[in-house]
């Protein structure tokens, strides 16, 4: 099976929601954590910078019929009822988590640093002038 790799996100591909996003998860993924993603109704990437795995994971802490069959394919449970979810589970959707934010971290338009970094230039003699990192890494 081909993995995808998950440093390699578009933006077309961060703004898939719904359906869109369900379908891709499901082959970059696979069918069991995207079933996860449906459960607790996330449908658009940008929710993934505002959560943690662990937020993710917390479902499977209630103990619920319906998701037995889950639980199952994701992870195991020991004899103190406790959820553990598989070390190749748990990596995939921290890598997919950080991969996502850092994407939408880098989709803002160059223009705006740009700008707001001229108009601070201008404020300061020019052998102090200062540029942010994502100037920095555009021009390098």
């Amino acid at each position: 099976m081909d993995i995808f790799p998950l440093n390699e996100l578009t933006d077309d591909m961060m703004n898939l929601c719904d359906d869109e996003f369900y379908n891709f998860l499901e082959n970059t993924l696979n069918k069991d954590l995207c079933e996860l993603f449906r459960i607790q109704s996330i449908r658009h990437m940008t929710s993934l910078s505002s959560i943690t795995i662990d937020q993710i994971l917390e479902i499977f802490s209630v103990d619920i019929i319906d998701m037995d069959n889950l639980k199952k394919s994701l992870g195991f449970v020991t004899i103190d009822r406790k959820f553990h979810v598989l070390f190749g589970h748990r990596n995939l959707l921290e890598m997919w988590r950080q991969t996502s934010s850092s994407s939408k971290a880098t989709s803002t338009p160059i223009l705006f640093p740009w700008i707001n970094n001229i108009f601070q230039n201008l404020e300061k003699t020019k052998n102090k002038y200062r540029y942010n990192d994502q100037i920095q890494e555009f021009v390098y």
